[in-house]
């Protein structure tokens, strides 16, 4: 069975610890759409020597647009200057909230874990099927949720 290509662009950064060298590598991820010649997802590894926020500032000082990454603090110059707008991870927003039911039994972070689940039931329906159809989806149920969610 051939294996189905996904449409769509996504691009991500995780610095990770490289044992044998100790250096950080930043890794960008980008899956290219169909419409752009089909090439195959590519990623490229930028290393440094700490984790210093300068590093990514410089890797990323002529891009402008959205942001899908960690929380990692290095970033947060980034998103100070407007030109790169942070797409939040959901699984880190949820652990906040995990933590914070954990240590203080908390009814609002409790709240916040039920609606968190009920976004991720809306992708595991959405997941596989084509872009449009994920968006139609999207907004019919999960568009919903998020505008209920009070922060």
């Amino acid at each position: 069975m051939a294996k189905r290509r996904r449409r769509r662009k996504w691009d991500d950064d995780e610095k990770r610890m490289i044992c044998a060298q100790t250096r950080v590598a930043g890794v960008s991820v980008s899956h290219t759409p169909l419409s752009n010649g089909g090439a195959p997802p590519a990623a490229w590894y930028q290393f440094s020597g700490d984790r210093k926020g300068q590093h990514p500032k410089d890797h990323l000082k002529d891009y402008k647009g959205w942001m899908h990454a960690d929380g990692y603090a290095g970033f947060e110059d980034l998103y100070r200057s407007g030109d790169i707008r942070e797409v939040a991870c959901m699984a880190h927003i949820r652990r906040k909230f995990v933590d914070v039911h954990k240590a203080q039994g908390s009814s609002i972070a409790e709240e916040a874990i039920t609606r968190i689940a009920q976004l991720y039931a809306v992708e595991k329906r959405a997941r596989g099927s084509p872009p449009d159809e994920r968006r139609k989806l999207r907004q019919a149920e999960a568009k919903c949720i998020f505008d209920d969610f009070e922060l």
